[in-house]
């Protein structure tokens, strides 16, 4: 299929072989207080473009945030070790 040019915001998609959106889940397992996730991206992402929303109760922890955001991987922390529950995440990164 042609790439589409979709609007003002020159957004390029179908254009196979350059992935420059991406989701996904990850777990922060009990005993620890963060995941380092592969995003599968072709470009680097800022962190002002991943979203993370937790996908249940996040156990013992009350805080969680982005860091660690690099060429292929991203890290989700928490503020304390989960417990038993664990802590689950949906994310999804858009990088242009």
């Amino acid at each position: 299929a042609p790439i589409v040019d979709e609007g003002s915001g020159n957004v390029f998609r179908r254009n196979v072989g350059y992935t420059t959106e991406n989701s996904g889940t990850a777990t922060i397992v009990s005993g620890t207080t963060y995941v380092d996730v592969a995003h599968g991206l072709s470009v680097s992402p800022s962190a002002s473009q991943i979203n993370i929303v937790p996908s249940n109760d996040l156990g013992n922890a009350n805080k969680y945030w982005i860091s660690d955001v690099g060429s292929s991987t991203f890290r989700i922390n928490v503020d304390t070790d989960p417990g038993v529950a664990a802590a689950s995440f949906n994310w999804n990164i858009a990088a242009y």
